[in-house]
Formats: C-alpha cells, structure tokens, sequence
C-alpha cells in the first residue's frame, strides 16, 4: 500500500523493481491506456478494489480512435489518459472533476532514487563506445 496525493494505492510486490520501506519513496507508474476515465458524478459506480486518483481534466485531444485527456491531480500534474472514441460521455470536457481508475495489477513501481530518464537512449549519463564514441 503506498500513499499518495492524499490517497492510497496499490502496489503489487512483484510489480516492484524498488527496495520498500517505511516512509520511503517509489517511482509509481501506469500505461496510460490501462486507465478508466469517469466523471466524478459516477465514482460510486466504479468497481472496488481499483486503484483511484481523484483530478481536473486540463485538456483533452480529439486523437482518432481515442481521445486524449489530460488531468491534473494531487498525484501528478498533466496526467495522460487515452479514452476509446466508443462511449463518448459529454461531461469528460476541460475543468470536469473526474476519477482516474486502474487495476492495481497494472501499476508498476521503481526506485525513486534513480534517474528519471534511465533507460532512455543516452539519457542517464552513460559514455557511448565503439563506432559510436568515434562520431
């Protein structure tokens, strides 16, 4: 169980690269398209045992297949979040109040004291080599 923006999470172990400890800090990360978007009206109609973030949609992007939304939270601000274009719901519009909800099986965790782009191409400070390291 982690605590965050005010809220709990939950955290599987084996979703967990970071050493835990009480108090310590964890990187906590979701797909965006593994998340559900509902208007804050309907939150008592969301299944229990989902993880939840409570936000304000910011923007949203009309993307095709799906729309994008951006929702600003306690947790996290400019949260992205990709809707299927299925069920659209008139309310999911910019300054709605809305609950983000996942799986907890889909939320991962890493070790916050890591760099945020590791495992990114030449982003955490490594020395490239061979024909690289000659260009």
């Amino acid at each position: 169980m982690l605590r965050a923006g005010g809220g709990k999470l939950v955290l599987p172990g084996a979703r967990n690269s970071a050493a835990t400890t009480t108090g310590g800090k964890v990187l906590v990360g979701v797909r965006p398209e593994k998340i559900s978007l509902t208007h804050a009206d309907d939150a008592g109609q969301i299944p229990g045992g989902r993880n939840r973030i409570t936000g304000r949609i910011a923007d949203s992007s009309f993307i095709g297949v799906s729309t994008q939304f951006v929702v600003d939270s306690p947790v996290c601000a400019g949260f992205e979040v990709y809707v299927q274009n299925i069920d659209r719901d008139a309310r999911l519009v910019p300054g709605a109040e809305v609950v983000l909800h996942w799986s907890p099986e889909h939320t991962f965790g890493l070790d916050a004291a890591q760099s945020l782009l590791a495992g990114t191409l030449g982003s955490a400070g490594a020395e490239p080599v061979g024909e690289e390291a000659a260009r």
